[in-house]
This record gives C-alpha cells, sequence and structure tokens, in this order.
C-alpha cells in the first residue's frame, strides 16, 4: 500500500515535469516587447547666403555712407561675382567686425547707378576713392569741381569734411585808404551752398585724418560752371574763405538770400568816422596845396596818393 502511494505520487510529479516541459517548449519564455524609439529630427537647413544691399535708395552720383548699407538673405542664383557677402564669425563679437570690415570696402564709394532699397551694391556698379573717374562719377550732371587753395584759417581750422556744404567768401583790402579805412575793406558773399567733394586728396565722407597730418591746403568744391567763373575771378582779387552750413540748409537745399557785401564802415561806425575827422583836420607844416581840396574852412583841397603814401594839398 504504502509503495502503491509513493509510486503514484512520483507518477504525479513525473506528469507536471513533462507538462511544464511541453508548455515552455512550445510557448518559449516570455521576452520584452521592444520600446518604439523616437526619430532623430532633421537637420536646419543650411543658412541662406546674406549679401549687402542698399538699406534706402541710393540715386547715382551719391557718396555712400555706412547707414546705407544694411544685409539681407539672397538666394543663390541671385549672386554675382561682385556681391559683398557677409562672413559668418563664431560670436556677435567677432560678427560685428567682420560685418564692419565689409561696409568698409563699400562706404565712400560712389554708386555708378541708382540703387533701390534691397538692391545688392555689386562692386562694378560703384567707384571708390583713387579709381579711375572717381572725381567725374561723385560730380551731379552738368556740375563742375575747383579747388581752392585755403590755410588753417580759411579752412575752417581743419573742421571741413568731404560731404559738408560752405559758403564761398572774398575779402578785400584796397590801397590807397588809409586815410578812409570805412572804404579800405570788405568781405561779400560769392557762392552759397556748395558741396565739398574732397579736403586735400580726403575724397570719403567721415573719413578722419591722422594726428600727425599737416593742415588741408586744398579744398574742392562741386560748383556751376558760372561759379566755377566767378570763384575763378575772385581767387585774383584778395583772400578767399569758407563758411560751413548748418545740416538743415544741407538737407533741405534752401540756400536763403544772398547777404549784402559788409564794409568796414558797416561794420565799424569808428572807421566811418575817421575820413571826416581827417577831411576837418588842418593840414601838417608845409603840406603843399592844390586844387580841389577843403581844409575845412571852405578852401579845396586835394588828396594825393604816391604808393602807400597819402597827402592832402590845400589850395588857397
Amino acid at each position: 500500500m504504502i509503495v502503491r502511494v509513493i509510486l503514484l505520487l512520483l507518477g504525479l510529479a513525473t506528469g507536471v515535469m513533462l507538462a511544464a516541459a511541453a508548455f515552455y517548449g512550445v510557448f518559449g519564455t516570455a521576452t520584452p516587447k521592444p520600446q518604439a524609439v523616437a526619430a532623430a529630427p532633421p537637420p536646419p537647413p543650411p543658412a541662406r547666403p546674406m549679401a549687402v544691399v542698399a538699406a534706402k535708395p541710393i540715386p547715382t552720383g551719391t557718396l555712400i555712407a555706412f547707414e546705407d548699407l544694411r544685409f539681407a538673405a539672397v538666394e543663390p542664383d541671385q549672386q554675382t561675382g561682385g556681391d559683398f557677402m557677409r562672413q559668418p564669425a563664431p560670436d556677435a563679437k567677432d560678427q560685428a567686425a567682420a560685418d564692419h570690415r565689409v561696409f568698409s570696402d563699400i562706404a565712400g564709394g560712389v554708386s555708378r547707378v541708382r540703387f533701390d532699397e534691397g538692391v545688392p551694391i555689386t562692386r562694378g556698379a560703384m567707384v571708390k576713392p583713387g579709381d579711375s573717374g572717381f572725381l567725374a562719377a561723385v560730380l551731379r550732371p552738368g556740375m563742375r569741381a575747383v579747388t581752392l587753395a585755403v590755410n588753417v584759417i580759411t579752412g575752417d581750422a581743419g573742421l571741413l569734411f568731404p560731404g559738408d556744404h560752405v559758403d564761398v567768401l572774398l575779402t578785400q583790402i584796397f590801397v590807397g585808404h588809409e586815410t578812409d579805412p570805412g572804404n579800405r575793406s570788405v568781405a561779400e558773399t560769392i557762392a552759397t551752398n556748395l558741396r565739398v567733394i574732397a579736403v586735400d586728396q580726403r575724397l570719403q565722407a567721415g573719413a578722419v585724418p591722422q594726428k600727425d597730418s599737416h593742415p588741408a591746403q586744398s579744398v574742392t568744391l562741386e560748383v556751376t560752371a558760372l561759379q566755377a567763373e566767378q570763384i575763378g575771378v575772385a581767387a585774383k582779387m584778395g583772400e578767399m574763405g569758407l563758411a560751413i552750413r548748418g545740416i538743415q540748409a544741407k538737407a533741405t537745399g534752401d540756400e536763403g538770400p544772398k547777404p549784402p557785401a559788409m564794409w568796414a564802415k558797416d561794420l565799424s561806425p569808428a572807421a566811418a568816422e575817421i575820413l571826416s575827422v581827417n577831411n576837418n583836420r588842418p593840414p601838417p607844416p608845409g603840406q603843399k596845396i592844390a586844387p580841389g581840396a577843403n581844409n575845412g574852412d571852405g578852401k579845396p583841397q586835394l588828396r594825393v596818393i604816391r604808393g602807400d603814401k597819402v597827402e592832402t594839398v590845400v589850395l588857397p
């Protein structure tokens, strides 16, 4: 009986083992399901090339300034060999320096054609200082260029720059009016609102001379054909000077009325009175008397001029 129970238990254990073996043989071991892997984001599109374009309309013959320029993205098929392209830099500071270098290659040049806003600036459509034809490109149609010799005083003490607007003054001193200083010197404006093209050989607007540079010796102005003749004659008559005009007149083109000539007698009442004082003064001892003068006693006087000497001759 005991043997029969033991055999029965052994049979049941063997059956369980065989059933388990059969189960795992059919179905295998349970394996974890693979998890879905997120797809990698696509790489960013390559940066579009950026070229220097006109920040605002630039008429033909304009001196190009930094504020006239900006960068804008352009399509690859819009690029030409003459475009000024932006050079990428690793950080903002280096990028600003690189952008400034590109703009410096353009600023100070003159546009040969009109650039509308957003149009790329090309090398063939502009001319730089020192290039052949630069001065002719600066001049507006029908205008001329004249150069005046100046010194540290008549050239506005070195404060004059290309792009400024000036008036041209002529100061004359008449020999033989030593006893009549009120009519001996006069100043007058002979031309107004002229554009400065160059100071010496400095043609770039806003260019700052070196600290060790000499004072300007010449100034080139844009004038009409008639003004060129007037300035040529005036240069032989007396000393020329320049008066810088305000930015408002430059922006509006308003020249204003031409001021009248300024005589010494208009400026100094004392100078105007000297002639009458001299006419009423009795002649010095030994002075000759001649017809046509008045010595203050009703007698005629005659004034004789010999070089820088003036004599008043009183007739009896």
